[in-house]
């Protein structure tokens, strides 16, 4: 990013804005979010409070799906050629930083998208999202803007005219609204969202359908909550069979909340139940044992499809030439990571152990590791993983040398709060590092006149820099050799 000083389109008071104009997805990883949530390129104004995008060009480039799209926002009031002259030094960039062998044609034939809105769905169709789907969310979209001017009975009015749109995707672009209204202050907008929450829950099947979810959710914790420490799993059972709202829709809402209700020592205290309680008790035994059992196999028969597939999924990406088929198979294998890292790291394992013997494939299969942690993490939080690792300064000097892009203030910041979160005889080594740090960023900064900063989310206080995950012949507790082998970046 740079900064620019521009002016407020409501007042004209000169403001300070970070701007990009190249969004790359080999240099941003998160460039695609950015555009199609149209939260790029934004400023505030002290003086008036206007809060929106610099109107500046832009061009999204995506090499894995052959995309080069060009945007001049109209405001800006330039004919043809002078959009070539304003776009001509952002392609160059773009051509110059692209190895000679992955110059293809595509980049010689720049598309100009007329809109915002154009842009967003060149960017979706590329991804196979029909227009038909596009128009679907627009109208959930239509709907929810009216929903913020209108009464308390207008509100309830639509949604009950309009209930076949309220729906899982409606929900999620109501929280995240309500979650922007929250990061910006927007009090009044926010209440609204809480009205337009309050009504969907009233008068909506889906809505009622969440409400009903939430009020189990509600039974179930205030069940746990009442539970005493360390209470033993005959007991457990002994409640849990006489708990009032016993019933098979808060039983599979158990099993997700406290997964402990499917390990064994509760599983055995039902079976004891069964053979020695009164006979109500035992019937109340008979039925929670067999539904959760039948869960337990429903987990368990889920899970080892997950694992086949994640296998799978790895090796097709090992044969997949570099582009879009590659890309896809990281993105769903950067998603298992997210989720159950322990399952991706099994996979991971069986792969390895399926290859011993055969170096080359080991090879392209650190390599796609390494491709995988480049797409979870930013540059940053992987340099300081590799600095917590040593507190020899000639090592960090060396890894900084080799990485200098990731010296930026969001490194500073990242290893600042986690000091935070340290005991106090453990900071002196962390301290020593920040110092260092301090100086080499600064250093950066002197170079290059100007400092840089990274969109990334910084740490919450108390949690912890990205953790490794063990490589497959590596024993839990057990040091690393030196070798190289499969090393995955995972959030702790």
């Amino acid at each position: 990013m740079v900064t620019r000083q521009v002016l407020c389109p409501k007042c004209k008071t000169p403001v300070i804005a970070e701007v990009e104009q190249v969004f790359d997805t080999r240099k941003i990883p998160q460039a695609r979010d950015l555009i199609l949530s149209g939260q790029f390129n934004l400023m505030q104004c002290p003086a008036c409070g206007y809060v929106g995008q610099v109107p500046l060009p832009i061009v999204y480039h995506d090499p894995d799906k052959e995309l080069l799209l060009v945007y001049v926002p109209p405001e800006l009031g330039l004919n043809r050629d002078q959009q070539e002259q304003a776009v001509g030094p952002l392609l160059q960039r773009i051509m110059r930083e692209l190895p000679a062998e992955q110059r293809k044609a595509y980049l010689l034939q720049p598309q100009y998208m007329l809109s915002l809105r154009t842009l967003q769905e060149r960017i979706l169709e590329a991804e196979g999202i029909t227009k038909e789907m596009l128009e679907a969310q627009e109208k959930r979209m239509t709907l929810l803007r009216h929903l913020l001017n209108a009464t308390q009975e207008g509100r309830r009015e639509m949604l009950q005219k309009e209930a076949d749109l309220v729906d899982e995707t409606f929900w999620e672009l109501l929280t995240y609204l309500q979650s922007a209204a929250q990061a910006t202050g927007d009090r009044v907008s926010l209440q609204r969202l809480k009205d337009i929450e309050a009504a969907v829950k009233e008068v909506t099947p889906f809505g009622q359908r969440l409400k009903e979810e939430e009020e189990r959710a509600r039974r179930i914790q205030e069940f746990l909550q009442s539970l005493p420490r360390n209470i033993t799993p005959q007991d457990f059972v002994q409640r849990l069979l006489q708990w009032p709202h016993l019933d098979q829709e808060h039983l599979r809402l158990l099993a997700v909340m406290f997964p402990a209700v499917l390990e064994y020592p509760i599983l055995q205290a039902l079976q004891e139940v069964k053979e020695t309680g009164s006979v109500e008790m035992q019937a109340k035994a008979r039925e929670v044992h067999a539904w959760l059992v039948q869960t337990l196999e429903r987990v368990q028969e889920a899970q080892k499809r997950l694992l086949t597939d994640t296998v799978q999924t790895i090796e097709a990406a090992l044969e997949a030439e570099e582009g879009s088929v590659r890309q896809s198979h990281l993105e769903k294998l950067a998603t298992v990571v997210a989720m159950t890292p322990e399952l991706f790291h099994q996979a991971l394992g069986l792969v390895h152990r399926k290859y011993q013997g055969h170096p080359q494939r080991l090879a392209q299969l650190d390599a796609l590791v390494r491709q995988l942690e480049r797409l979870l993490f930013s540059p940053e939080e992987l340099l300081l993983r590799d600095l917590l690792e040593t507190q020899d300064e000639a090592m960090w000097r060396a890894m900084v040398k080799k990485r200098p892009e990731a010296l930026t203030s969001h490194l500073l910041n990242l290893l600042s709060q986690y000091l935070a979160s340290v005991p106090e005889h453990q900071r002196e080594p962390l301290e020593r590092l920040f110092q260092f740090l301090a100086q080499e960023v600064m250093r950066r900064q002197i170079q290059e006149q100007k400092g840089k900063k990274t969109g990334y989310q910084t740490l919450s206080k108390g949690q912890q820099p990205v953790s490794r995950l063990l490589r497959p012949d590596e024993e839990k507790g057990k040091p690393a050799e030196e070798s190289p082998g499969p090393q995955l970046i995972l959030p702790t």
